[in-house]
């Protein structure tokens, strides 16, 4: 259509479909609502600014037409609108249309329109749904003035044009010429309105093809929804869930925006009950693609810390949704921070999200790369919407609905990767089928080999019981001989008594070697029976302690500094033996001047410290090894059987405790008894 206005060229401005559900479109529309709220101020031109219509069948976008004014008290009056005193303050719209951001004032737009067509029957199409209030004041050219009403709170079935969208008939006869003032108010919300007029025809044209295109995109959505809802029965993946309950978020956001919600499903909604709505929805919306996020991209095995941090990030968004219902519900003030602090919340997630997807696919993560295309397809159709009003990029259905677009590509997208993660289960759980089989084989082979070694042991424990018993006998007899020969009535030469003191010697340790043998074999084939109970310093040092005359034989120091009242809890027999054993180790090895010493190391262990050679590093790791001999020789020639430490960790173990060792040559050594914690 040509038109004639007066020192403005027209520039046609298309119907976006309103600030899509899908978060990335969100973001982008929300950067560019909230950063430009303010417009460039002009000299306006004298009068009202004038549109001819001279052709039917075609849409004339009218923000390029416009003067505004805005009324930040919202209390101003058509009267004082349309007054001459206020001409003077209106100002022309740029090129970028009706965009004020989020404002609490209500704005007045004015254009005089002349018809110069056959057509009578018009229709302004003011272009977001959601806005509050829409008034619009006809003054014909006598000065007469008509008012319509319409707006969110406004039922469908009431609004001058029935339906979703914010409409008004306009009638102009042919020749004539009338003023149009049109009143926009969105408190709370944003102000921004792709404002149209285009006779019947064109009217029913375009709306044929947004519901064509808004029934595929609905169509689409709730049909992936169901699908996916169905694999999730079948394959009881949680993931699918969260993907459905995404796609529900999103398709109720976008039936919200598109006015369809409330004009049909919820009828009577106030503002702050819509952007109670939008704030909720829109944080949990951006809250599961975090999850799925998460999931898709395996953030706890891939980024840990970020998954944390977005873990959080969801929470946060949860209670930010919260906040925004109730204030919303209860009709309360201050609805403006929770949205700017999800837009900002929503700028930090898509960031962080797109970022760690980059960085995944660069890694050659498959699910990364399908997460990454699904957000770049909802950002481009951001774009497209978000340049369509500064003319840079083409008006037509397709790019109108960019957002839509965008978001129905995004889902595909995650359902192919969905899939993807199935396969990827089903190749995983075939392989350990596959392993489990080969496995169960080995495991057969496992237990035969079990069940032979443990009727090894069995002998073999049998063996040494049999043995140990069955040698004492013979040697207690040599023993006994060699004693009466020694005692007996003819008197024995030096060299006869010598080698009668070195069988004894030999004997008591072969002797000594057997005991230990037997309760060693004991411990480990679980024949001693295992009392723990609560004993006190006093009681448990008391035997160790007993070592003292040995000690002083030796001129070697013993202190006890384990206090008389500290309990224990422990198998008081079984501690008692391995303290005396450690104490006569260290006697023992401990030269004339050394020290042993008893004390606590830590609330459950208890420590036998000697100041002596200490113990060399290249023995130290099979000190308590009952298969390496490390027994060596005492610092008074004393000859021990090697089984004594590793009888007493036993001991140690089989209470549920410890024994351990720390030492260097030159040092002393330090042996600690780690007793059982109390259950």
């Amino acid at each position: 259509m040509r038109l004639a206005v007066q020192k403005r060229r027209i520039c046609p401005a298309p119907h976006p479909a309103g600030s899509r559900g899908h978060i990335p479109g969100l973001l982008l529309l929300g950067v560019f609502i909230f950063f430009t709220p303010g417009l460039a101020h002009s000299t306006p031109p004298s009068g009202l600014p004038q549109l001819n219509l001279e052709r039917t069948g075609e849409q004339i976008s009218l923000p390029p037409v416009f003067q505004y004014l805005e009324d930040p008290e919202r209390s101003m009056t058509v009267e004082q609108a349309a007054s001459s005193q206020r001409s003077a303050e209106y100002q022309p719209l740029p090129a970028k249309g009706i965009s004020f951001g989020f404002s609490n004032s209500a704005y007045w737009f004015r254009v005089r329109v002349t018809n110069h067509t056959l057509e009578p029957d018009w229709i302004l199409d003011v272009g977001f749904p959601a806005l509050e209030t829409a008034d619009l004041y006809v003054q014909d050219s006598q000065g007469r003035w008509s008012t319509q009403h319409t707006g969110i709170e406004v039922p469908a079935d009431r609004r001058p044009i029935q339906g979703r969208s914010l409409d008004f008939p306009l009638s102009i006869p042919p020749g004539q010429t009338v003023t149009l003032y049109l009143r926009l108010a969105n408190p709370g919300g944003t102000m921004a309105a792709p404002v149209r007029l285009g006779d019947h025809n064109w009217v029913e044209n375009e709306k044929r093809n947004v519901n064509l295109v808004l029934g595929s995109y609905y169509g689409a959505t709730y049909g992936l929804a169901l699908y996916n809802l169905f694999l999730f029965f079948l394959l009881r993946s949680r993931a699918y869930l969260v993907y459905v309950a995404l796609n529900l978020c999103t398709s109720f956001i976008q039936l919200l925006l598109d006015g369809i919600l409330q004009a049909h499903l919820i009828q009577g909604l106030t503002q702050s009950n819509h952007l109670a709505l939008t704030i909720a929805l829109s944080c949990a919306q951006t809250a599961l693609i975090i999850h799925l996020g998460r999931e898709f991209l395996e953030l706890p095995r891939t980024f840990p810390r970020w998954n944390g941090l977005l873990r959080r990030l969801q929470q946060l968004l949860i209670a930010t949704g919260a906040a925004g219902m109730v204030l919303g519900i209860f009709d309360l003030p201050g609805m403006l921070w929770p949205m700017q602090f999800m837009m900002a919340q929503v700028v930090v997630t898509v960031m962080a999200m797109v970022g760690l997807a980059v960085n995944l696919s660069w890694r050659g993560e498959a699910l990364a790369r399908y997460f990454f295309a699904a957000q770049m397809f909802t950002i481009a159709g951001g774009m497209v919407v978000f340049f369509i009003p500064m003319g840079m990029a083409p008006a037509n259905l397709i790019t109108m609905h960019g957002m839509q677009i965008g978001s129905v590509a995004e889902m595909v997208i995650f359902s192919m990767a969905l899939a993807e993660q199935v396969n990827r289960f089903r190749s995983a759980k075939e392989r350990a089928e596959t392993l489990a089989e080969f496995r169960e084989g080995e495991n057969q082979e496992l237990r035969r080999t079990k069940d032979a070694l443990e009727e090894a042991i069995r002998l073999k424990n049998r063996f040494m019981t049999l043995m140990a018993h069955d040698i004492r006998t013979p040697v207690s007899t040599i023993l006994t001989l060699a004693e009466t020969l020694k005692l007996g009535e003819h008197p024995l030469a030096p060299e006869q008594i010598e080698t009668l003191n070195r069988m004894r010697v030999r004997g008591e340790g072969f002797l000594k070697m057997a005991e230990e043998l037997m309760r060693f074999n004991h411990l480990q084939s679980g024949a001693v029976t295992v009392q723990k109970t609560w004993v006190t310093g006093e009681e448990i040092t008391a035997e160790p302690m007993g070592m003292n005359l040995l000690a002083e034989s030796k001129t070697i120091h013993m202190a006890n500094r384990v206090p008389p009242t500290a309990r224990f809890y422990c198998d008081p027999i079984l501690t008692r033996e391995v303290l005396q054993n450690l104490v006569v180790n260290a006697i023992k090895f401990c030269r004339s001047g050394d020290t042993i010493t008893l004390e606590i190391r830590g609330d459950h262990t208890l420590a036998v410290a000697d100041t002596g050679p200490g113990i060399s590093a290249d023995l130290l790791p099979d000190l308590f090894r009952e298969d390496k001999k490390t027994s060596t020789v005492g610092s008074a020639g004393e000859i021990g059987t090697g089984l004594g430490l590793p009888l007493a960790r036993e001991m140690m173990r089989v209470q549920g405790g410890e024994l351990r060792v720390a030492s260097s040559p030159g040092r002393g050594a330090v042996f600690l008894v780690d007793l059982p914690h109390p259950a």
